[in-house]
């Protein structure tokens, strides 16, 4: 039964404006789409896809396979091949590299492949959007369906992930499909409805394993709105068919297996990860994280009067039974994942978004003594939402709402999916080529190939890069710039985590996008703290570039940075910066380092042994064989006492 509203709307006009909304959101996330490189997952996702369409379940395996198998129809409709990549046994470390081969080194061109496998991604959104539609026009009449229709259309979020080759929002839809099926289900009393909800809910689950959280949330709605003789009959309805959907999803015994193995893996593993959250990086999350994302991330017209239409309707006994599985779903996720410590972004809570604007369109259809009022601000909100949404374009992925934009916190509050997803690739780009440099250095959390995206850069350590272009190290004098990505600048997915914190006092050209910093780093500063984050984690190659290529000066400044460093301490870091001074040229400044290393306990054979090598190559055959004789009297192992007996030797008889 419909709760009284406003006059009724022709079914052309409804129609033609719902065709409207919808196109509105198709123009703005498929042009949004186009201007991003492919974000962290989404070539593991278009390689385990195709893989599955030829039946091969081995990559990726801890995802189901039902929508990473359409997202292989449509890479393999574009003739993309996998002949390189047919044998992995798990996602181990060898399939990251394996779907970035994929997707930039395939005989069809990376965009191409790209595009396909988004509007593939696209095509399931709009599926989204016409499910709630339906389940909105069904409980709240023609002009109700249209509210919730059109909040939900200008969602930045939904307008972030629609047009992604991910599973996030497919997740979603699949979940709504069963909360349209099973209020339909429940107000005809129609056992035909519940066994749809039940194969929707088994295609949730052959999407992504964190669908088993909507088992509990079905379990509760049954006990709410079936009758007690009727509950435990629906409940094995919808199971049984739930069951039989994974299966045919499967489709083999073999895909089976696999797809038991990856929920064995996600039960044992879980979600819980470290969390980005108000500046502070908090080892297995916290509690409140989806809160402060949600109240951060939502618009503020969605979120108010979202939450007031969901108490409202739930009040009501003619809209409660639309709105009370999208809020038990809604409730268990935030529950379950707030307790395990998902904090990787609002993605895991996506399933909110919906329900929020059901509440929309469920304010918009109650009645109310003052229904020109609301109707005004219904209507307001979703124009200011609209405006919103073209002011943002086209970094949805990145939104913020208004008052933490106003706070300037938008780029310090959260991290990870919620802001940098490696997407802005295409925007460093188009920064770079307004400041040209002599030398780019790129630190970049992401899969994607910078050099595709026509960036040339000296790879600084970042997270998911997997080509490491050669290019030579700016001269002294010229101009350098470095780029710097918004996780890895906060201290995420990097070691230490504060390796990039020198950076903060660079003078900064601008922001590519909304998730990579730019900075002028040609200062001789910026040099030395440059060179030293190569020590840091271990690219002695390329810090001996650094040290062959700087002047006098400036190696004594790279030096003094590196001694500060707590690597230094660890690692034998005299010895070690005497290597590589060694291999850059600076004979001298490897002699001081090992002269240093002499006077600290537990190096001073191996700094004698060494010093003796640099003695002989620059014939100083005195001090080699005073070196080799100290060596010898401070019992050395037998390793040791044979090394150096041998360089006596050689240097003897020569």
């Amino acid at each position: 039964m419909l709760p009284e509203t406003t006059p009724e709307l022709p079914r052309s006009a409804e129609v033609a404006i719902a065709f409207l909304l919808s196109g509105l959101f198709v123009g703005l996330a498929w042009t949004a789409q186009g201007t991003k490189s492919a974000t962290f997952d989404e070539p593991m996702h278009m390689l385990a896809g195709q893989l599955a369409s030829e039946g091969n379940y081995t990559l990726n395996f801890e995802h189901p396979p039902l929508v990473k198998r359409f997202y292989g129809w449509a890479c393999r409709s574009t003739g993309a091949a996998t002949h390189d990549v047919t044998r992995w046994r798990g996602q181990t470390r060898e399939g990251w590299p394996a779907a970035h081969r994929y997707l930039y080194h395939n005989r069809i061109d990376h965009q191409q492949l790209l595009t396909r496998a988004r509007a593939a991604g696209l095509t399931l959104a709009v599926g989204l959007l016409a499910i709630v539609w339906l389940l909105a026009r069904s409980a709240f009449g023609p002009l109700g369906g249209l509210t919730t229709l059109g909040a939900l259309c200008f969602s930045p979020s939904i307008l972030a992930h629609g047009p992604l080759c991910n599973l996030d929002l497919p997740l979603v839809a699949f979940l709504m499909a069963m909360s349209l099926c099973l209020y339909h289900g429940q107000r005809r009393g129609d056992r035909r409805w519940l066994a749809a909800g039940g194969l929707a809910l088994g295609a949730a689950l052959a999407t992504k394993h964190i669908a088993i959280l909507a088992i509990p949330a079905v379990g509760l709605w049954a006990c709410l709105s079936l009758d007690r003789s009727k509950r435990w009959v629906g409940l094995a309805l919808i199971g049984c068919c739930a069951a039989a959907a994974i299966v045919a999803s499967c489709g083999s015994l073999e895909a089976i297996r696999w797809y038991l193995k990856g929920l064995r893996t996600y039960a044992e593993t879980g979600p819980r990860q470290a969390a980005y959250l108000q500046g502070q990086i908090i080892p297995g999350g916290v509690w409140y994280y989806f809160l402060v994302a949600l109240g951060t991330k939502l618009p503020l017209s969605l979120l108010l009067i979202g939450l007031a239409g969901m108490a409202f309707g739930l009040l009501s006994e003619a809209t409660r039974p639309a709105l009370l599985l999208p809020a038990l779903l809604s409730t268990v996720f935030l529950v379950a994942l707030s307790l395990t410590g998902a904090n990787l972004g609002i993605r895991y809570m996506l399933i909110l978004l919906p329900a929020l604007s059901l509440g929309f369109g469920c304010l918009f259809a109650q009645q109310t003594s003052q229904p020109k009022i609301r109707t005004g601000l219904v209507v307001l909100a979703l124009i200011w939402s609209g405006i919103d949404c073209w002011r943002t374009w086209p970094h949805y992925l990145a939104y913020f709402n208004l008052p933490s934009r106003a706070a300037g916190h938008d780029g310090k509050l959260l991290a990870d999916s919620n802001l940098d997803w490696g997407q802005d690739l295409p925007a460093l780009s188009r920064l770079l080529q307004q400041h040209p440099a002599d030398r780019v250095y790129l630190a970049y959390f992401g899969t994607a190939d910078p050099l595709r995206h026509g960036i040339e850069a000296v790879r600084l350590p970042g997270f998911g890069q997997f080509t490491s272009p050669a290019a030579a190290p700016p001269k002294n004098g010229e101009r350098a710039i470095v780029a710097i990505s918004t996780n890895l600048l906060l201290g995420l997915h990097v070691a230490p985590p504060g390796l990039y914190s020198w950076v903060w006092e660079l003078p900064q050209l601008g922001r590519a996008g909304k998730s990579i910093h730019v900075y002028d780093c040609s200062g001789p500063t910026a040099r030395a703290f440059l060179a030293a984050t190569f020590w840091q984690v271990g690219d002695w190659s390329q810090l001996v570039r650094e040290m062959r290529e700087a002047t006098t000066p400036m190696r004594s400044k790279i030096i003094d940075v590196i001694r500060t460093t707590p690597q230094y301490q660890r690692v034998k870091g005299p010895l070690l910066l005497a290597e590589i001074l060694a291999r850059a040229g600076d004979l001298s400044g490897a002699e001081f380092e090992l002269l240093t290393a002499v006077d600290v306990a537990g190096q001073q054979v191996e700094a004698l042994y060494k010093l003796a090598l640099l003695y002989r190559q620059t014939a100083r055959r005195g001090e080699a064989m005073e070196a080799i004789d100290r060596a010898l009297q401070l019992e050395p192992s037998t390793e040791q006492r044979r090394l150096l007996e041998t360089l006596r030797r050689e240097m003897t008889t020569g």
